[in-house]
């Protein structure tokens, strides 16, 4: 299952035609396939690919063209919707716009793409449509579109069933969102509110 956590980073170093997609040899860190078999799937930019060859710190997949079709910013530079929010910037300096604008701009000036297109439309560009939002406004907005707040969690900390646990830095921002936004919380948390 594909879960959006990054656990290594690998470099393709080679790609050669395979029929009308492409063969991929990865390479990664060093033990990172200490675990992995042939015929594993292993997420790459989201898109999950079944490992059909090892060979030390190298695995080797196969990208079909519906892959590759179905691939976003191949051809050219594309948006990027961000959920970052200002107001965890504390423990994540990721969530500040200094950092959405550098990084939109180091995208167009070290990707091939970014360099490469004249036309400033097709340029990349973050939007990060929540950064300046405060924790109400953003759960006044989910509101408005029918959010069923019961089935998310914010907590870095929640258990197996999915219960909040209550205390942390961002159980604590999401109920006083839910306060000031004057909307009920249907939160679990582990521990009584």
């Amino acid at each position: 299952m594909f879960t959006g956590i990054i656990t290594a980073i690998g470099e393709i170093t080679k790609i050669a035609s395979k029929g009308d997609g492409f063969h991929l040899e990865i390479s990664t860190p060093a033990t990172y396939l200490d675990d992995v078999v042939i015929g594993d799937s292993i997420a790459i930019q989201g898109a999950c690919m079944t490992v059909t060859g090892l060979r030390g710190t190298l695995f080797e997949c196969d990208v079909s063209q519906e892959s590759i079709s179905k691939t976003a910013g191949l051809d050219k530079p594309s948006k990027v919707f961000y959920g970052a929010n200002a107001v965890d910037y504390s423990g994540y300096p990721d969530c500040r716009p200094e950092y959405v604008r550098s990084f939109e701009s180091m995208a167009n000036l070290a990707t091939k793409a970014g360099v490469e297109s004249p036309d400033p439309e097709n340029r990349f560009r973050i939007h990060a449509p929540i950064i300046q939002l405060s924790k109400a406004q953003i759960i006044q907005l989910g509101a408005g579109m029918s959010v069923n707040y019961s089935q998310t969690v914010s907590c870095y900390q929640a258990n197996s069933q999915g219960e909040a646990c209550g205390i942390c830095e961002s159980c604590q921002l999401r109920k006083a969102g839910f306060v000031e936004a004057g909307v009920p919380d249907p939160t679990r948390y582990q521990l009584s509110n």
